[in-house]
């Protein structure tokens, strides 16, 4: 198992950076998830660390060796891409042998392999099959088994499951996290979709304009998010988000009075203006605390998830989002009663998004 370390990495094309400064500890045996929107540096950082890209600036470590400057092929690493690249008039067999084989491993050795792998990912019917006779699944296995097979020290995935279908994904990505559990591999993840790293990463570092601006498991960005953006980005459905501004030493949204006091709330001379924000699952529509917080709204949108429904309302001068028990929702138009507990609610300064409630 190998750790890798990356150290003050920059990288920029046409002048815009792409990756800024960014120090970054992944853990041996770690299975990390680099998590952002289009553009906020993820697959560049993963580019680089698999040495496809080279940075213009900082270092990159596997344990103690230097990789910085070293290529690609001399960094014992794998990569799985968006698109499967399988080879087209190869069968998965030979498919998942082509990398041993250019590296000179000995035929038994290839063929325990590829056995072996192909039991692991559930291929074991399709190998003598070509690309063009297998789902998309199936080929994305077939990729993910090509960069296993060679036994890595670490393994990169950027992206490799947004081409299937929802069924598919939840499918693949149990198998992924099955397969770092019985392989023990580094594995770095790349997506945009914050579902898959809350399922998938040990620890999810959430990024932005090329910085990671928190590194925690699932959780503690859930529960503790260091500011505005990561509690946008982690959860769903979405926080809401309600401004509030300081009044008689109160936070006051509309005519509501917010009974609250955060951690920086009270000092000197502290933000004028926050936002108040809140998890549509952290809301109830019966009590359980006297001391529990009670907002009036009206309900605009009613959609069924199983279990659970969304309940988009009207209140406090704009929309928010309640997660309710299917056996008790209300109907449209009615006018209802939430409640929530002081501790659920997080208050970001509006100026600079940092998360006030936050101990961090």
């Amino acid at each position: 198992m190998t750790s890798v370390e990356l150290a003050g990495v920059t990288k920029s094309y046409a002048g815009q950076r792409a990756v800024d400064a960014l120090d970054l500890q992944i853990r041996s045996g770690e299975f990390l998830v680099l998590v952002g929107p289009s553009g906020c540096g993820k697959s560049t950082t993963l580019r680089m660390i698999a040495g496809l890209e080279s940075p213009d600036a900082g270092e990159i470590h596997f344990d103690d060796r230097a990789v910085t400057r070293l290529p690609a092929r001399a960094r014992d690493v794998a990569m799985v891409f968006q698109d499967y690249a399988l080879y087209p008039h190869m069968t998965v067999r030979q498919n998942l042998a082509f990398g041993l084989k250019m590296r000179r491993v000995g035929r038994a050795e290839i063929a325990s392999r590829t056995a072996a792998t192909a039991s692991a990912l559930g291929i074991e019917p399709l190998l003598d099959r070509r690309p063009d006779q297998l789902s998309g699944g199936q080929q994305q296995r077939v990729a993910v088994g090509r960069a296993i097979v060679r036994q890595p020290a670490v393994f990169l995935l950027d992206e490799p499951l947004s081409n299937l279908d929802a069924r598919l994904r939840d499918e693949l990505r149990v198998e992924l996290v099955r397969l770092h559990r019985q392989l023990g591999t580094t594995m770095v993840y790349v997506t945009h979709d914050q579902t898959e790293a809350m399922m998938m990463g040990q620890r999810v570092a959430a990024m932005e304009g090329g910085r990671i601006l928190q590194i925690d498991t699932p959780m503690q960005l859930y529960r503790q998010p260091r500011n505005r953006f990561v509690a946008s980005l982690i959860g769903s459905p979405a926080m809401n988000f309600i401004p509030a501004r300081r009044q008689d030493g109160q936070w006051v949204s509309g005519t509501y009075r917010w009974p609250v006091a955060f951690a920086a709330a009270a000092s000197d001379p502290g933000p004028e203006a926050i936002e108040i924000g809140i998890r549509p699952s952290a809301f109830r529509l019966q009590p359980t605390d006297p001391q529990e917080l009670a907002l009036s709204l009206t309900v605009d949108v009613v959609q069924p998830l199983g279990a659970t429904a969304l309940l988009q309302c009207n209140g406090l001068g704009q929309r928010l989002s309640v997660v309710c028990d299917q056996a008790a929702v209300p109907q449209v138009g009615d006018r209802i009663e939430v409640y929530v507990a002081a501790e659920e609610l997080h208050g970001f300064d509006a100026q600079n998004g940092e998360n006030l409630k936050s101990e961090i």
